[in-house]
């Protein structure tokens, strides 16, 4: 008999994050998760990319919300969207209720050890209310992860800059988040 599944939580975004295939499972194809979300506006709302993964989201339940390249779509059960590699997104509960949205990455890279993280971090009070983690924990975690997430905000070519000292910088005050330093 296999262990009961493992729910992970995010106050901050609302998440209620349940791995249903995981990379190693799928032999590195992908990592596919459900994710239920309460109340309307509710979900990942920081604007992001996934550099080398496209990310499909199929709702089951409810309607979501993504905000993919400045473009808004809604989606309903049954509908699904694929965002490509590079593309930044956001999402969110597009109304009062329970979204229940699974979501596939493919490949997967490090996205679970990188959402487990940012959950305990909201669990820690660690990021802010727009689930942003700050300069130098958001240094740190770009240092570490940067094959898997992206942000537009600063500017690229701005970020490699800063990125590498202010990480140092991060790890310092915060040793316990140099998760490979």
């Amino acid at each position: 008999m296999s262990a009961p599944a493992r729910i992970i939580t995010n106050p901050v975004t609302g998440e209620a994050l349940t791995w249903l295939v995981t990379g190693e499972q799928s032999g590195g194809r992908l990592a596919k998760a459900e994710i239920r979300v309460h109340g309307a506006g509710r979900g990942n709302r920081l604007p992001h990319a996934h550099p080398c993964a496209h990310e499909r989201f199929t709702v089951v339940r409810g309607r979501m919300a993504i905000d993919c390249a400045g473009e808004v779509t809604v989606l309903h059960p049954g509908e699904s969207l694929t965002v490509a590699p590079g593309v930044e997104h956001a999402w969110w509960n597009a109304r009062a209720g329970e979204l229940c949205v699974h979501v596939e990455i493919s490949p997967p890279g490090r996205c679970e050890e990188l959402t487990e993280l940012g959950f305990r971090w909201a669990r820690e009070g660690r990021i802010d209310e727009c689930g942003d983690p700050g300069l130098m924990l958001g240094a740190a975690l770009l240092a570490e992860f940067g094959d898997d997430i992206a942000y537009e905000v600063p500017p690229r070519w701005l970020q490699r800059l800063l990125v590498p000292p202010l990480a140092r910088l991060g790890r310092r005050r915060h040793p316990d988040v140099a998760v490979a330093a």
